[in-house]
């Protein structure tokens, strides 16, 4: 009920919003999401480039303005980094590891595990969220795996990559 709830209120454009239904939905269902961001600071960037710690690199930036539209740090992004051997599956839990949401195999979501076994992650369009596991929008799928967290210009060298095989043009991008 809480997740399909949460879909509802993430669903919505209205994201000065959210963190208010996500109070009141809190009075019918319990749950501890705790929000880390405001309104205005986190339209920028999505759950991927949040937990790969590109959200506000410049040179993540650079390349994804020479490729299409589709092509940027996506789920997609996600599967092939998974799909390479780029994310490696880890048996921990610990703190900074990364846990992707999956729907059947398709990957959905990504966030960072906290302290206490909490997830830190970016919804949608909306706020950066500390929340439990399953404390997550139905949307993200029902299953979840663990990867070791990946060195950022890992991240970017494998964006490289994704991106070159997707037609995104770098050769000239020191001008």
């Amino acid at each position: 009920m809480l997740r399909t709830r949460l879909q509802e209120i993430t669903d919505s454009n209205d994201v000065a919003s959210h963190q208010a239904q996500i109070e009141a939905a809190r009075t019918v269902i319990p749950h501890t999401i705790e929000a880390l961001t405001n309104a205005n600071d986190n339209r920028l960037y999505n759950c991927v480039m949040f937990a790969l710690g590109i959200a506000t690199d410049p040179n993540y930036f650079a390349m994804a303005c020479r490729c299409p539209d589709d092509v940027h740090a996506s789920t997609q992004f996600i599967h092939f980094l998974a799909e390479r051997g780029y994310l490696v599956e880890s048996e921990s839990q610990s703190p900074g590891v990364l846990i992707a949401y999956l729907d059947g195999d398709q990957f959905r979501h990504i966030g960072i595990v906290t302290e206490g076994g909490r997830v830190r992650s970016k919804w949608g369009i909306g706020h950066l969220y500390e929340h439990a596991p399953f404390e997550a929008p139905a949307s993200y799928g029902s299953t979840f795996r663990f990867f070791n967290p990946m060195d950022r210009e890992a991240v970017l060298d494998a964006f490289f990559e994704f991106g070159e095989l997707r037609g995104c043009r770098f050769e000239d991008s020191d001008g």
